[in-house]
């Protein structure tokens, strides 16, 4: 009678089992790296030191506010623009970019005398002085080379690995 279990349960071993794969780390693939077309490899990250210049913190606040949502507006690949409190008398500004095109985009609308934006970067400028200006991301050149007209203290740190969706 055993040898007459012992085939029917290596036939429901085969079958059970039969189509398992061995998992190594080779093999696990998650759901994050089948993703990978997602991720933007230019993204720009902006990070603006400013001192408060002048202005009530509620000034600063509807200022900020204001800016913030007219960046939005008119400025399709910026990918977030935030102020934040920082030291006393100071905030820090985060601009996100789809890439160095949508920064000059930012550059041609409000810094540039040009741009039909200007009025409202000649207010930022009213309220903060500028202390540094940090660029992470692989900037063009053409990037580069039109915010070095503005005399701004500008630093510059490219991307050696990391990701953003």
């Amino acid at each position: 009678m055993k040898k007459l279990l012992y085939g029917p349960a290596i036939l429901l071993t085969a079958l059970l089992f039969g189509n398992c794969k061995t998992i190594t780390s080779d093999t696990i693939v998650s759901k994050k790296s089948s993703s990978k077309e997602n991720y933007n490899p230019d993204e720009i990250i902006v990070i603006v030191e400013l001192k408060i210049n002048k202005g009530s913190n509620k000034e600063i606040l509807e200022f900020c506010e204001r800016y913030k949502n007219e960046v939005d507006k008119v400025e399709p690949d910026a990918l977030g623009w935030s102020f934040f409190n920082s030291e006393d008398n100071k905030v820090t500004l985060i601009e996100r970019y789809k890439n160095s095109e949508a920064n000059l985009t930012h550059v041609d609308l409000f810094v540039s005398e040009n741009g039909p934006k200007h009025d409202l970067f000649k207010e930022i400028i009213g309220y903060f002085s500028v202390e540094s200006i940090v660029v992470l991301g692989n900037a063009s050149e053409t990037l580069k080379n039109r915010n070095s007209l503005t005399g701004f203290p500008f630093i510059y740190k490219p991307l050696i690995s990391g990701y953003s969706r």
